[in-house]
């Protein structure tokens, strides 16, 4: 896949959460659509919420993902992040949980860890994927 979807959460978390955090324990933001790098994002909905161990805990939905190339429009995709840590150029996620209909990757339903790095790499930890009909595990 050519595009992510989750630098655009990480950017959009990363943005309210400094400027929210000692005001409030929670934050939503909703777009009806967003056009992002040739991606159509409709029906999208970012939930932060603090936490006390932790930065806080990050959900993200989005009805419908058009644009993402190979894998054709995903639909009633949800990223949910159980612990968000951030610290200074780094997001981690642990707990994590992806699921949607995918496209040409199937219906997934998916533990995950993430965590970016200063220089924008990307580090992902599957417990197991959906091609094809098939489950496999990375």
């Amino acid at each position: 896949m050519r595009h992510s979807f989750l630098p655009l959460a990480a950017c959009l978390a990363a943005l309210a959460l400094p400027a929210v955090a000692t005001a409030a324990s929670r934050v939503t933001l909703t777009a009806e659509r967003v056009d992002y790098e040739g991606m159509q994002l409709e029906g999208l909905e970012i939930r932060w919420r603090q936490r006390a161990a932790a930065s806080g805990e990050l959900g993200v939905r989005a009805g419908r993902v058009a644009g993402v190339g190979a894998t054709g429009p995903l639909s009633k995709l949800a990223i949910d992040c159980a612990r968000l840590e951030v610290r200074g150029d780094e997001l981690r996620c642990s707990g994590g949980r992806l699921r949607g209909a995918l496209g040409t990757l199937g219906v997934q339903d998916t533990g995950f860890s993430a965590s970016t790095a200063a220089d924008g790499s990307l580090r992902l930890r599957l417990q197991s994927f959906a091609i094809a009909g098939g489950r496999g595990r990375v």
